[in-house]
């Protein structure tokens, strides 16, 4: 698009920077993190995890007033292995932690899928999740809990959303993915295409769904999406 770049290294003669800017052209140049920072009028945090945090300490405050910081790092630890957990999460999260070590900037936290499991239409499959913890809430009494699991297994991740709801006899359950149908004596005020719809993304994605229940002991609905790895393997990708 004709922008200028500089991409910001540790030290101002990294090699990698040096193949970038060889491989883009005359509109790429190097130069260490602060000469980034001091560089461009909007600034992409591409370092792993907390990096940053520390980063922060060494650059001039004064270039980063008014500039937007554009956060896309995960806070992924991977110090015990497959699959990573988040260093940073629930009552804070990194995107906070970065605004709080450079305040005189406005930081944009964006979120990335590169070390996922799975790759995504993250609006898609939020629907889908969103259809299926409803139902759970809606058919779950007061005192009862809701589960929601990732289950990495033989190639797929496995999502589930169990409830401790009333349950749904096996002859319904056949019809459960079906465009509008509805469990007789259900009070759900619906059309009966919720469940129909989330097949469809999930199949979509080359996933299957599907739900185990057992009456009066709660229902727990499930549906896989191929790992990330896989599709590699074939030589495919899922954006």
């Amino acid at each position: 698009l004709g922008h200028q770049v500089k991409m910001g290294s540790r030290t101002a003669n990294n090699e990698s920077a040096a193949k970038w800017v060889k491989l883009t052209g005359p509109n790429a140049s190097q130069g260490t993190f602060s000469d980034a920072v001091a560089f461009g009028e909007m600034v992409f945090i591409c370092l792993k995890g907390t990096a940053f945090l520390e980063v922060a300490k060494t650059l001039n405050a004064a270039a980063l007033v008014g500039k937007v910081l554009v956060d896309v790092s995960n806070p992924l630890d991977f110090s015990r292995g497959m699959p990573p957990s988040l260093s940073i999460c629930n009552t804070n999260s990194l995107g906070e932690e970065v605004q709080k070590a450079v305040p005189p900037a406005k930081v944009v936290k964006t979120l990335n899928s590169v070390n996922c499991e799975v790759m995504v239409d993250p609006e898609r499959v939020t629907l889908v999740f969103s259809n299926l913890i409803n139902n759970a809430i809606r058919h779950t009494p007061n005192g009862g809990s809701i589960d929601v699991r990732a289950l990495p297994t033989d190639g797929v991740v496995r999502f589930e959303v169990s409830d401790t709801g009333e349950g749904i006899l096996p002859e319904h359950q056949r019809y459960l993915f079906e465009r509008y149908f509805r469990v007789p004596g259900s009070n759900s005020k619906g059309a009966g295409l919720g469940l129909s719809i989330a097949k469809e993304m999930v199949e979509a994605h080359g996933g299957q769904i599907g739900v185990k229940s057992e009456r009066g002991k709660g229902s727990t609905f499930w549906f896989t999406i191929p790992s990330a790895h896989r599709e590699e393997s074939r030589g495919g990708s899922r954006a």
